[in-house]
């Protein structure tokens, strides 16, 4: 409450801050995403079966150590490079929400990586320019509310998956 108190920029740390982007900082964007996108490309199958079966990956010669840290480096990339732009609290949720939403659209995992990066996009464009015509609105909790939208869309709307379709087919059945 005191003249004095939003000297830190706690809150731009918290919530980010689009607009104090420089270029240097798109640039170092642009240059950890292509770093985490290749070597996600060329170590797909060795990231996936040491994700989900590091017994099995030992046994066939992998580094699971080495591979595991390699994730966990890009993943602080992806944390440390998002930072500025939605803040501290926000990046967890934007790391979580499109994969889960992923995960209710499609059960294979190359299929899950891709709809959450485009799941992952259209939330970052379509918040941004929400909030662009929204005047003084945030924008990283702009995208995180159309990501958590994109979720319970899915969630309820999926014609697999979707608990509206699933409440209708059992209670068709029941009568």
């Amino acid at each position: 409450k005191m003249e004095f108190g939003n000297q830190s920029g706690i809150d731009k740390y918290l919530f980010g801050q689009v607009v104090g982007l420089s270029s240097a900082d798109l640039w170092t964007m642009a240059f950890s995403c292509i770093l985490i996108l290749a070597l996600s490309i060329v170590l797909y199958k060795e990231l996936l079966v040491s994700g989900f079966d590091s017994e099995f990956a030992r046994s066939i010669g992998l580094p699971v150590e080495l591979l595991q840290y390699l994730l966990w480096l890009l993943l602080a990339f992806a944390v440390i490079t998002s930072l500025q732009v939605v803040g501290v609290v926000l990046v967890s949720a934007l790391l979580v929400i499109p994969a889960a939403t992923a995960s209710l659209i499609t059960d294979k995992m190359r299929l899950i990586l891709i709809w959450s990066a485009l799941l992952g996009c259209a939330a970052g464009a379509t918040g941004a320019f929400l909030s662009f015509l929204g005047g003084q609105l945030p924008t990283g909790p702009i995208i995180v509310l159309v990501s958590a939208t994109f979720f319970l869309a899915a969630l309820f709307f999926h014609p697999q998956n979707g608990l509206l379709f699933k409440w209708f087919s059992s209670r068709n059945r029941n009568h």
